[in-house]
């Protein structure tokens, strides 16, 4: 199992990513 931190810091990342671009409202 990898660790929780890398996890949470990717899931993060990607969730960040698609507020972001589903914010945007292209």
């Amino acid at each position: 199992m990898p660790e929780p931190a890398s996890v949470v810091l990717v899931l993060g990342g990607l969730a960040a990513l698609a507020r972001r671009r589903r914010g945007r409202g292209r």
